[in-house]
């Protein structure tokens, strides 16, 4: 999921700056990269679970193809290979707080 949050932000920069939709669509394509991988785990849960990580998957899929056209017809960017898309740093994703605080 952390390829998904990278990526819409992406698209959204992409957006506002004009520029940079090529970074988009690389992290849409590494996403449902892993999305795709995670698929054979998510048969083993309940079905709700799997209802909303095909509703996940499905939206990421939806933005992916928006920013793969909108890559073609308006920005031209070039795309960066899935195999050179580097990998989320964690503290990104976490806030870290002093154990101290939380005592």
């Amino acid at each position: 999921m952390a390829y998904t949050v990278l990526a819409t932000n992406a698209y959204k920069e992409a957006n506002e700056k004009s520029s940079g939709m090529g970074i988009a669509v690389s992290f849409f394509k590494k996403a449902t990269a892993e999305l795709d991988k995670a698929k054979a785990v998510v048969t083993l849960v309940p079905s709700n679970y799997q209802d909303t990580f095909n509703n996940k998957y499905a939206e990421v899929c939806k933005l992916r193809d928006k920013a793969i056209n909108e890559n073609k017809t308006i920005y031209f960017d070039r795309e960066v290979p899935i195999e050179k898309i580097p990998k989320p740093d964690m503290q990104n994703f976490v806030k870290l707080e002093p154990a101290l605080d939380n005592i």
